[in-house]
């Protein structure tokens, strides 16, 4: 099962949304994003965002 962070941020991803802004709007840093971006590719088994978005939406995530 996915966490809400996950989806959030698959979501954000999914828009188009850049490392940046997601930390922005969700008053965090890059970093932040970038290890739980990192995280996110792990549990999916993909190494990019292309990848990831493909697989959460295939799987009915997004």
């Amino acid at each position: 099962m996915c966490s809400c962070w996950t989806i959030i941020t698959s979501s954000q991803t999914k828009q188009g949304y850049t490392n940046q802004r997601i930390a922005r709007e969700m008053c965090i840093t890059v970093d932040t994003v970038k290890t739980h971006t990192k995280n996110i590719y792990e549990k999916l088994g993909v190494n990019n965002r292309t990848q990831a978005i493909s697989l959460v939406i295939e799987r009915g995530i997004l």
